[in-house]
């Protein structure tokens, strides 16, 4: 009868698992502040230029703890693979865990803004802000987004206080097949002369 020798997870060394967990954590920091003005601050505001809260002094804190964590973490968990085809993937969870939860921060961070604005937009409302979010949306020719915004009743003949229409703001961009669907719900044509 022969024995099977199963060999126990070995694991990294503790001070590398350690640096990954503070490195997950000062990433966490700022991908969660990126999260927060690409959902709740878009929602209460309106839309956002991503990071000018943060990179308008708001948060120093965050921006420094994003410089070294994110960087940081991307560098660990490229090590960390490596590492890991080594010890063929026999790591005992207090490793794994580091290296799940940085899997998990750079997929959130790599979900685009509009993904998150039209997310939100779906599950809270679109705020006193929609006018605004089908102006964007027209511009950046994101029909499925303006058809969730006009179904909620918001105006297509909004005028901004620039003046920009969801129709003036497609034709800018050129995109006829937004300006003929503008149009075929009832977006009014305005000439204009100089």
């Amino acid at each position: 009868m022969s024995s099977v020798e199963t060999s126990p997870a070995v694991g990294f060394q503790k001070a590398w698992t350690i640096t990954g967990y503070l490195l997950v954590c000062a990433a966490a920091i700022l991908v969660t502040r990126i999260l927060y003005e690409e959902t709740i601050l878009t929602w209460r505001t309106g839309p956002q230029m991503l990071g000018f809260a943060m990179a308008h002094g708001a948060l120093p804190f965050v921006l420094i703890t994003g410089v070294i964590g994110l960087p940081g973490i991307l560098l660990w968990l490229a090590v960390s693979v490596v590492l890991l085809i080594r010890k063929k993937f026999r790591l005992p969870v207090v490793d794994w865990i580091p290296i799940i939860l940085s899997l998990l921060l750079v997929g959130l961070i790599s979900i685009p803004y509009e993904a998150w604005e039209e997310l939100m937009v779906r599950i809270a409302g679109p705020s006193s802000h929609g006018n605004d979010f089908l102006v964007q949306a027209a511009a950046q020719d994101k029909q499925r987004f303006v058809t969730l915004l006009l179904t909620k009743g918001y105006d297509i003949n909004y005028e901004n206080h620039g003046g920009t229409t969801p129709l003036s703001a497609t034709s800018v961009g050129g995109h006829e097949k937004m300006i003929r669907f503008l149009i075929s719900r009832g977006a009014e044509v305005i000439e204009r002369t100089a």
